[in-house]
């Protein structure tokens, strides 16, 4: 079966200045050179995507001074034919860590069953309106599409409490934003047993950390909004907890996966986890040669290079 994934998400222009140092309260510096980058989560996620071999279309919104985004995006192999250009608002840009929503923010028609057809996947964020993302996350469940989100920036109390969590197959958050969805929907009644089998080495600190998102794993997939749902929590560089479903009907069973073993020092940190989400969504759509070490390993390379969607590797770098 042909597999085909939709990322309905954000994109915006990154601005970066380069200076030598960061200024103090008050201070005035000057830089020593600017540029502006492609960005938005779902932009980087698409490009990962297609860059683990994935086939992947991006629906996002551009104003007049983002057109050269769209070709950007095709460069990496990513479908742009549902891309929208709109006049009265420009491309949303972010100057590290302040964003200008902009263009992003405009509402576009809800889908409709004929602009899925053919997709298998759809990979949602949370920078763009609540509503569209609500509205083509349905669409998608309806139609027995695979769903998933990496909720970033983290939703309000109120629209974790309301989001249709149970449309979702796959979640994928940081330890933080576990704790945050458990706080907004508190803690459930009961906690189901899931067992969680750790190596015997690893540095102490490690392991406490591995251990602390269990239990938060653990409630998390144990509470009712939840409970149907596949969900990974990443720990940066300790690795990734995952609560993964056996079958229908069926408990669910943790699984540790550790932080690749870089070969060079931490060089930008920004793109890791759009890297981390792109790679792990081309596992899903069942990939030849997919294994889980890709994941990390292609996380760990790109924390090793500058930027965002420059710095994601693509799967020849990866698979060796």
């Amino acid at each position: 079966m042909t597999t085909k994934c939709l990322v309905r998400g954000s994109i915006n222009i990154d601005e970066y200045f380069h200076v030598k140092s960061i200024s103090r309260p008050g201070e005035t510096i000057s830089s020593f050179g600017f540029e502006s980058r492609p960005g938005g989560k779902g932009a980087n996620q698409a490009v990962a995507i297609a860059k683990a071999g994935g086939s992947v279309d991006f629906i996002g919104i551009v104003g007049p001074n983002g057109r050269w985004l769209i070709n950007e995006l095709h460069s990496h192999g990513v479908g742009i034919d549902k891309m929208v250009i709109v006049e009265v608002q420009n491309t949303m840009t972010r100057l590290s860590p302040v964003l200008h929503h902009a263009a992003n923010h405009i509402e576009l028609p809800p889908p409709t069953p004929g602009s899925l057809e053919g997709f298998t996947h759809l990979l949602l964020q949370n920078e763009i309106p609540l509503k569209s993302t609500v509205e083509y996350l349905s669409a998608a469940h309806k139609l027995g599409i695979i769903t998933i989100m990496n909720p970033s920036p983290l939703l309000t109390a109120e629209q974790t409490r309301e989001f249709p969590w149970r449309k979702l197959s796959w979640l994928i958050v940081n330890e933080g934003e576990a704790r945050d969805l458990l706080a907004s929907v508190g803690e459930p009644r009961s906690v189901d047993t899931i067992e969680l089998v750790l190596p015997p080495e690893g540095a102490p600190e490690d392991l406490i950390a591995v251990r602390s998102a269990h239990m938060i794993g653990s409630k998390l997939v144990s509470h009712p909004k939840f409970k149907s749902i596949n969900i990974v929590c990443t720990l940066g560089s300790v690795g990734l907890v995952a609560f993964v479903s056996l079958a229908q009907g069926v408990g669910k069973m943790a699984l540790y996966l550790p932080a690749a073993k870089l070969d060079g020092p931490v060089v930008d940190t920004t793109g890791a986890g759009d890297c981390f989400t792109g790679y792990f969504v081309s596992g899903l759509m069942g990939l030849k040669q997919s294994h889980k070490e890709d994941l990390i390993g292609a996380a760990g390379i790109c924390v090793q290079r500058r930027g965002t969607i420059d710095s994601i590797p693509l799967r020849e770098e990866v698979v060796v």
